[in-house]
């Protein structure tokens, strides 16, 4: 039996005992206005967005065939800053930063960070993962900007 929930037109879906053991909820989308999606290299099924969201395709339950597309459910890491777990070609978990995922997609030059240099979040939100708010800088170029601007 599916239980279907609709709320601010998204889908929440609640099917099989796997889900119900780990009250997991699945929520179907689409693109948003100007939202541009590419494929994770190594990790089919996965998509990460300009806007910050990671999304999904990938089989549920004992199902063969891809699926619609939902997303995948962020988690706040300990550093504050939102990580997806989402599995690899090898069918083997992997937990990424969504921030790094973001940069390396769509600002990045020939897909790669630079050795020695961090992400920044420009307005000092570590939870606004669009693709305007990050840029590459040095670490002691961040330590600079993060004291320039803390709050008092």
């Amino acid at each position: 039996m599916k239980i279907f929930k609709k709320i601010n037109n998204l889908i929440f879906i609640l099917k099989g005992k796997k889900m119900r053991k780990t009250r997991s909820k699945v929520i179907f989308t689409s693109l948003r206005e100007n939202e541009v999606m590419k494929e994770i290299e190594g990790y089919p099924y996965y998509y990460v967005t300009n806007q910050g969201r990671v999304l999904s395709t990938k089989p549920l339950g004992k199902s063969k065939s891809e699926s619609d597309l939902r997303e995948v459910v962020l988690s706040l890491g300990n550093q504050r800053y939102y990580y997806a777990n989402i599995y690899n070609e090898h069918n083997i978990r992997c937990s990424l930063r969504v921030h790094r995922l973001v940069y390396q997609y769509f600002n990045g030059v020939n897909d790669s960070l630079k050795e020695g240099f961090v992400i920044d979040h420009i307005d000092h939100d570590a939870l606004n993962n669009h693709s305007w708010n990050l840029r590459q800088i040095t670490q002691s170029e961040n330590v600079l900007h993060y004291h320039k601007n803390k709050k008092k």
